[in-house]
């Protein structure tokens, strides 16, 4: 909730869907026709919808967005190419926009992910902004893994972590 929190007090109408995966259900928000949300069921914390937000299966984004992820789990996509907008502070979408810079099936250290920002000795708190990514999968966090080669933490949860390296390690072998 906390990351929708920035988005209340418009005037402008949210939508949100749900859709279904090989790691179960994902929220979808948007708003604009920008995606603005993807949180897989198991994410802490799994948003509450504030009351402007409307069930909506029309928006183009929601159609555009379940056929990427389809192909994604299909092997058959390695990037996302969906429009979206980010709602966070400044250091949080910097350190959500480097996610982009790991390259799809391999993975880099908080620390590595940290020295290609603005805040090359934050390494905390750059793991604390990837833990409030609010685009899993479409922002690779789970891309990023601890110094010492452990998986780290995951707001859905390790197994989802390994499962989408394991996904993506299949596809590049």
């Amino acid at each position: 909730m906390q990351l929708l929190k920035n988005m209340e007090g418009t005037k402008d109408t949210f939508y949100y869907n749900y859709t279904t995966t090989p790691l179960g259900k994902i929220l979808l928000t948007t708003h604009a026709n920008q995606l603005t949300g993807l949180y897989l069921e198991g994410d802490r914390p799994f948003p509450i919808m504030p009351t402007q937000r409307e069930y909506h299966t029309t928006p183009s984004v929601f159609k555009e967005i379940e056929l990427q992820l389809h192909e994604y789990f299909n092997l058959k996509r390695t990037t996302f190419t969906i429009d979206y907008k980010l709602y966070g502070t400044d250091f949080h979408i910097n350190i959500w926009k480097s996610l982009l810079k790991i390259p799809y099936g391999e993975v880099c250290t908080y620390k590595m992910l940290a020295s290609l920002t603005a805040y090359p000795h934050a390494i905390r708190a750059v793991a604390s902004a990837i833990g409030k990514n609010p685009l899993s999968i479409l922002l690779p966090c789970h891309r990023v893994i601890r110094s010492d080669g452990s998986l780290g933490g995951y707001a859905a949860g390790i197994a989802v972590k390994k499962q989408l390296l394991t996904l993506e390690a299949q596809a590049i072998n």
